[in-house]
């Protein structure tokens, strides 16, 4: 093999390299920031994420929660979008940054769809006034 196309083969596999390297971190901040803190609740939930795809209230017999129904992390190939699910206290219960693969909370994004959609403000004033933080 000629010295040329040794050194071709090397920029070649270089430069794949990188930009694997430079997807890899940039699908991983993408994914940390769909993380949410711990201790979260609807109101500051609110202020740390980009607004809802979707927005939807539920009554499952077992009380109402609120599913939040998020970006979906482009880089990361994910099976599907993010979903959050509160519970009436706004108390975040359970969440996913990617669903569509049997996670629990892709039931909680069916029925998100086949919800009426809501606001963010309409989704406050159902939650029990004294875990809101006010």
């Amino acid at each position: 093999m000629k010295r040329s196309t040794i050194i071709e083969l090397c920029i070649t596999f270089g430069l794949i390299a990188i930009a694997t390297s430079v997807w890899v971190y940039f699908a991983s901040s993408q994914r940390a920031q769909m993380i949410p803190k711990a201790g979260t609740t609807f109101d500051s939930f609110v202020e740390d994420m980009p607004p809802p795809k979707r927005l939807a209230r539920v009554d499952d017999g077992s009380g109402q929660k609120i599913i939040w129904v998020g970006e979906t992390a482009l880089l990361s190939l994910p099976s599907g979008p993010s979903c959050y699910v509160f519970d009436g206290t706004g108390s975040l219960i359970r969440y996913n940054i990617s669903t569509g693969d049997g996670e629990p909370t892709t039931n909680d994004l069916v029925v998100a769809y086949k919800s009426e959609q809501i606001s963010i403000d309409a989704a406050k004033t159902l939650l029990i006034p004294s875990t809101q933080g006010r």
